[in-house]
């Protein structure tokens, strides 16, 4: 499931999607908040729930802060994400 943080102004759609997991939790604040000072409409996916390269979005973007491991399940992911 996808979060998405937008300007209530306009109707653009996210530009980058943005992984939450255990091992960011703790600078989560810090992370949203640098995020919604730039302006950059985002959408947040929790890794627990990335399973296909679908689950990452249509974004051209994906920001994976400080995650430190991947299950196999998410690199074939990201790795047939990134080939589209």
């Amino acid at each position: 499931r996808q979060m998405c943080i937008r300007d209530r102004a306009t109707t653009s759609e996210p530009v980058l999607s943005i992984i939450y997991t255990q091992t960011n939790a703790n600078q989560w604040t810090g992370i949203t908040n640098r995020l919604q000072a730039t302006g950059v409409k985002y959408c947040v996916i929790s890794l627990d729930n990335i399973k296909s390269a679908a689950d990452l979005g249509d974004r051209p973007v994906v920001f994976l802060p400080n995650v430190e491991n991947l299950t196999p399940t998410v690199a074939i992911a990201l790795e047939e994400w990134m080939s589209k």
